[in-house]
């Protein structure tokens, strides 16, 4: 299976339609996924995501707000270990459609010594993590 390179205008209209969306943003082109991201919604997006009949495109479409979602609590200082789980555990099941958002996210960790992670996002390092578990470097 090949992972989505981007949300698509089909992902984020068949979203609309089965998750909902503020119409504030019906009329943003760029950006929309972390645009209607929404911290106090994470849980309502994990469970549309293992609920709904979401097409590859959807599910791409809706890990990358999830994500945006679940870093957003992080930066709010509301971390809840057991939503990261769930997240997690869907990023793994679903690698191959899901590479391109963890890659992007673990890739935000601008310096990877581990005594300043101030310089990138806090769900960097839990992306960096998951992308070890799976792609792991040869030595």
């Amino acid at each position: 299976m090949e992972t989505p390179e981007y949300v698509s205008l089909t992902a984020r209209q068949g979203l609309e339609d089965k998750v909902g969306f503020p119409k504030e943003f019906d009329d943003i082109e760029q950006d929309w996924e972390f645009i209607v991201s929404d911290s106090s919604r994470v849980d309502e997006f994990v469970q549309a995501y293992q609920q709904m009949n979401l097409s590859v495109e959807e599910k791409f479409a809706l890990m990358m707000i999830i994500s945006s979602s679940y870093n957003d609590s992080l930066l709010q200082y509301e971390i809840d270990l057991s939503e990261w789980e769930e997240i997690k555990n869907l990023l793994i099941e679903e690698f191959s459609i899901h590479k391109k958002n963890i890659t992007y996210w673990a890739g935000l960790l601008f310096n990877e010594n581990l005594e300043d992670v101030e310089e990138g996002f806090p769900i960097s390092l839990l992306m960096k993590e998951i992308l070890d578990s799976q792609m792991p470097t040869k030595k």
